[in-house]
């Protein structure tokens, strides 16, 4: 029980030592004129510091599975990395959602276009999904080399039954990189009267 204390303590003065260093990492990334920095840093402060507390009460409850042996405890350990992979996604999700405010609100002098800039976050968020499940996945225990290949066979059956929906998607798309037009926009059509 004396280390499981001494675990908590640590992880106590550890926040805190965390806590003084991004303080400074703050100030110096504030005198830099580039926002990626200000950006990643305010995007990884708190789950940082909810890693420190979960490495250190993971710690400590280790600490005590050993001296009794109770199984609760194990349990615990197996979900603090799914706590850690929720923590990483966080960092990622909170990272492009800031990039996305600072190029549709803030950086208005660039001129860009505001559907890329939305169409692009909304992928990265997506593959931040995806990647998140499929390591929480392989962390839970399954085998992702049987998942995948379900989702190639099943991604190459729903191709053929929707060649005609995927024809359209990809046209559109090609609209969309060719930008014929914009947001608000009248087209008329000489067929469509």
């Amino acid at each position: 029980m004396i280390q499981s204390v001494i675990a908590v303590l640590l992880t106590a003065f550890a926040r805190y030592l965390a806590g003084k260093f991004f303080g400074k990492l703050k100030t110096k990334a504030e005198a830099t004129q580039s926002y990626w920095d200000d950006a990643l840093l305010a995007a990884g402060q708190k789950p940082f510091f909810l890693f420190i507390w979960i490495v250190g009460l993971s710690w400590s409850a280790e600490e005590i599975w050993k001296g009794t042996g109770n199984s609760l405890f194990e349990r615990l350990l197996s979900f603090r990395d799914l706590l850690v992979i929720v923590l990483f996604c966080w960092v990622f999700f909170s990272f492009i959602k800031a990039l996305e405010h600072h190029f549709l609100q803030v950086d208005r002098k660039k001129k860009l276009d505001q559907t890329s800039v939305i169409a692009l976050c909304r992928l990265m968020r997506v593959a931040v999904i995806i990647t998140g499940v499929l390591v929480a996945m392989q962390a839970l225990g399954y085998s992702l080399s049987g998942i995948l290949a379900f989702g190639g066979v099943g991604g190459l059956a729903v191709g053929f039954a929707a060649k005609d929906m995927l024809a359209n998607f990809f046209g559109g798309w090609m609209i969309y990189l060719d930008k014929p037009f914009r947001v608000g926009d009248w087209v008329s059509s000489p067929e469509k009267k």
